[in-house]
């Protein structure tokens, strides 16, 4: 079993790449050394470089992607770029020189581009033993990973029911309104796709796959693009009900944004980033769980998957279909009709309906 140190080139010098992943990579300095930057403008690559209190990477920008990928010291690409067709013309590049990919959230900015871009990658790279994650962070969120497991352990009897509410406040400042990519989104759902899978994937990952889908959508504020909120109902291949709210125009009241509420037989959960509580019919139990940490944790699996050392890592099937079901309730809801949520059977099928 490898456990050798993975060169690394960090694509991309946005707000999250500076925010979450140059902390962590600093922290898995065992696992990672980061060779290399790459950004759209020397001056922003040049920023992002110097961040790193535990690695030296050299600077590439323009049109120097090519010369990242030519590096031999470079094994693996951590990709967060714009949503669309900047980040998957990244992602077929990084296949095609011979290099690991872990790329952000959402995988595409629909369905079709996603079914065509895990094809390719299916049918030509991953018999080459290239590994492709992506980096759905909610997915290692410690009180995610227990919800789940008391759930599908049974000890709480079969769920019935869940809701999920997230109630963000875009402040008009926001940082990441002000990236153009997001002010003038080239795909469809705007803040609801880029930032909704993350909650999609947590509530998948604790109920299993969505079988039918209902919405309703409306806009609030003409800067979040032409649908900023939405209610769904949901019924989950296990039976179970489900409604989800999720708007990025709630009011600036101090609330927890995320909760998810989970009703089973013989308890109810309820789940937010940072806690887990049961509510039994004769006492209440607060479950302990880590603070959120989770894009170390998500860079730690893929470094050890790399490395034949166990990790898990968000497969992209399993990020396509949090796309199609966001794809779906905007459907739903512009159909006014009640939809099959669509299922990525094989890569040479077409999406189920």
């Amino acid at each position: 079993m490898s456990t050798k140190k993975i060169g690394i080139a960090l694509i991309g010098a946005g707000i999250f790449a500076k925010k979450a992943y140059v902390p962590s990579l600093d922290e898995l300095s065992d696992l990672f050394s980061v060779v290399a930057v790459f950004s759209k403008t020397e001056t922003s690559a040049t920023a992002l470089a110097a961040l790193f209190k535990k690695h030296k990477p050299e600077v590439y920008h323009g049109d120097g992607f090519g010369a990242v990928l030519q590096r031999t010291d470079v094994q693996a690409l951590v990709i967060v770029l714009p949503i669309g067709q900047v980040t998957t013309g990244a992602v077929l590049q990084a296949f095609k020189a011979g290099k690991h990919v872990l790329s952000e959230k959402p995988i595409t900015s629909s369905v079709k581009d996603g079914l065509e871009l895990i094809r390719h990658y299916e049918r030509i790279y991953s018999d080459c033993k290239i590994i492709w994650g992506v980096a759905e962070n909610w997915n290692y969120l410690d009180s995610i990973n227990k919800a789940t497991k008391l759930v599908q352990s049974g000890e709480l009897g079969k769920p019935l029911f869940s809701e999920l509410v997230c109630k963000f406040h875009i402040k008009a400042d926001n940082p990441y309104l002000e990236t153009e990519w997001r002010k003038n989104p080239s795909f469809n759902g705007g803040f609801l796709l880029d930032g909704g899978v993350h909650q999609i994937a947590a509530l998948r990952k604790i109920m299993g796959n969505v079988d039918k889908i209902g919405a309703i959508s409306s806009s609030y504020k003409t800067n979040l693009g032409p649908v900023d909120s939405f209610v769904s109902t949901v019924k989950f291949s296990n039976g179970a009900l489900g409604t989800i709210l999720m708007t990025f125009a709630y009011g600036p009241v101090p609330i927890e944004p995320v909760e998810i509420t989970i009703t089973c037989e013989k308890a109810t959960l309820k789940v937010t980033r940072n806690s887990l509580k049961v509510h039994y019919e004769d006492r209440n139990e607060n479950i302990p769980v880590d603070e959120d940490n989770s894009v170390l944790h998500e860079l730690k699996a893929f470094g050890e998957y790399v490395n034949g050392a166990g990790g898990e890592i968000y497969s992209p099937r399993d990020a396509l279909e949090d796309v199609a079901i966001v794809e779906t309730i905007l459907k739903s809801s512009e159909e006014h009709a009640f939809l099959p949520a669509p299922k990525i059977i094989t890569i040479d099928s077409p999406i189920s309906m």
